[in-house]
């Protein structure tokens, strides 16, 4: 094979990545990936079609594969330099407290993605408040490291409840842009999801839910002071 697969089990997808060449990303296989793999076997002299392909891409031969656990596993060892705080440092506050909350936030969001805490989810909420072009999104983005990326999201409402539900365990963070569009009846709902520890899910033509891994912590960004 002249790709590499795994089985991302964050967002339960195949994912495939050219072999030999660097800096690819990883992408989801599609059908024409799957016709492209049995077309080149069959050049190969391999007798093999489409469902052969299939077959294999739904085995435990594709290795699994985690996004976080593998990211955590590859940081060097903590050298006790407070980087928390200094990032958080940057931003100015009125109440000093605030600071202090947000170094337990972020301990908080990397913790659902080592599953250090199963018995409840990131209870706190961070929430950016300043003018238009302050750089409040900028600041969120950036608090995602680059191999990380596409587990962040600020397309994101509670509207849809069961949607909204299962970003939790498809995203490691998501900001709630414009939080102050929050309405009162989804305050309680944005509550319970804060509290979480698992989300549960039925998966299709299943009678019985399945309880996913919960990854994502909650962040917010707003123009108005006035929000809660």
């Amino acid at each position: 094979l002249t790709r590499t697969l795994i089985n991302n089990m964050v967002i339960g997808v195949t994912e495939y990545r050219e072999r030999k060449r660097l800096h690819t990303n990883w992408r989801p296989v599609d059908e024409m990936v799957i016709n492209s793999m049995a077309v080149s076997a069959q050049e190969e002299g391999i007798d093999m079609c489409d469902r052969d392909v299939k077959r294999f891409l739904k085995s435990n031969r594709v290795c699994p594969y985690n996004p976080f656990d593998e990211f955590i596993a590859s940081l060097p060892k903590w050298d006790k330099h407070p980087r928390i705080d200094k990032l958080f440092r940057r931003i100015p506050v009125d109440d000093e407290q605030w600071y202090a909350l947000a170094h337990k936030w972020f301990l908080g969001m990397v913790a659902l993605w080592m599953h250090a805490n199963r018995r409840k989810g990131n209870e706190l909420m961070l929430i950016l408040v300043g003018e238009q072009g302050v750089g409040k999104s900028t600041f969120c983005r950036s608090l995602m490291p680059k191999e990380l990326t596409p587990y962040y999201t600020e397309n994101f409402s509670l509207a849809n409840r069961r949607k909204a539900l299962l970003m939790l365990s498809r995203y490691g963070l998501i900001n709630f842009d414009e939080v102050n569009r929050l309405t009162e009846a989804q305050q309680p709902v944005l509550k319970n999801m804060l509290q979480l520890p698992v989300v549960d899910e039925f998966k299709p033509y299943a009678s019985t839910s399945a309880q996913e891994r919960r990854y994502a912590s909650l962040m917010g960004t707003s123009n108005n002071h006035d929000i809660i």
